[in-house]
């Protein structure tokens, strides 16, 4: 396979089993796996002493947003991502509203963008937000098939989609340019019942949402189906295996997660 020169090296990773962070000589941490009362059981070994990272996170948040009773800016409801902008605003994606609500760098309420509709600038089931070329925004929602940019100060600029028949796309990151690094999503409907670890693509598409390259498949992340008659419910098991991808030399003003 190869990719255009212009595209920003990729890197998808996988959680490995062992760790040899006390030195090359170290035995694997291999987690204990056993049965109790037909109850599986999976235990974690202690890493060695000395073998932790030298830091911690501190006791006082650079900034804090939210409240538990407040005006109504600061009352979130299904947090689903955030991020900074190059000037230090802050754009939450409050799902619960489907809103862009903007704070200051100090965690200030300044403006709020978009909310439930089917109008431009307006949402329905909004998910994601990304920085876009330009200092302009990408938001992600209607279960992650329809994208809309916003310039800096949240005006409507367009909106495509990132579907192809039944299948969705999630946008893990976008590059430079207006390139975008999607992976398979596969909704709950789709799914086997019980446990399930689907393979997901990986594609990078243009900035219209065509396919430009192809990363090929990986396991997807470890999900949990539970169907009844009065539906389909489920979602992510805690502390479950997944893939993560990102561009090396992450944008800055994501959050760790998204960085090296």
């Amino acid at each position: 396979m190869k990719l255009p020169s212009s595209l920003p090296l990729l890197l998808i990773a996988t959680a490995a089993c062992g760790d040899r962070s006390a030195g090359e000589d170290a035995p694997p941490l291999e987690a204990v796996v056993r049965d109790s009362g037909q109850v599986r059981l999976i235990e974690n070994p202690r890493p060695p002493i000395g073998s932790r990272l030298g830091w911690d996170i501190g006791t006082a948040p650079t900034v804090s947003i939210g409240e538990l009773e407040g005006s109504e800016p600061y009352l979130l409801d299904r947090v689903r991502d955030a991020l900074v902008l190059p000037d230090g605003r802050i754009v939450v994606v409050a799902g619960g509203s489907d809103e862009l609500r903007v704070f200051d760098a100090s965690g200030n309420h300044v403006v709020t963008w978009g909310g439930r509709g089917e109008g431009p600038g307006e949402f329905d089931n909004l998910w994601q937000v990304h920085r876009w070329p330009g200092d302009s925004l990408l938001a992600l929602y209607s279960q992650a098939r329809r994208l809309t940019v916003l310039d800096p100060e949240g005006h409507y600029g367009r909106d495509f989609a990132l579907r192809r028949g039944r299948q969705f796309f999630s946008v893990e990151d976008v590059l430079p340019g207006g390139a975008i690094l999607t992976s398979d999503f596969v909704r709950p409907s789709d799914r086997p019942p019980g446990f399930s670890r689907l393979p997901s693509h990986y594609r990078v598409r243009g900035p219209e949402g065509e396919t430009r390259s192809s990363l090929g498949s990986y396991p997807g992340p470890e999900m949990f189906t539970i169907r009844t008659a009065r539906g389909v419910s489920g979602g992510g098991i805690p502390f479950r295996h997944r893939v993560s991808a990102f561009r090396l030399g992450r944008l800055r003003g994501r959050g760790a997660e998204r960085q090296l």
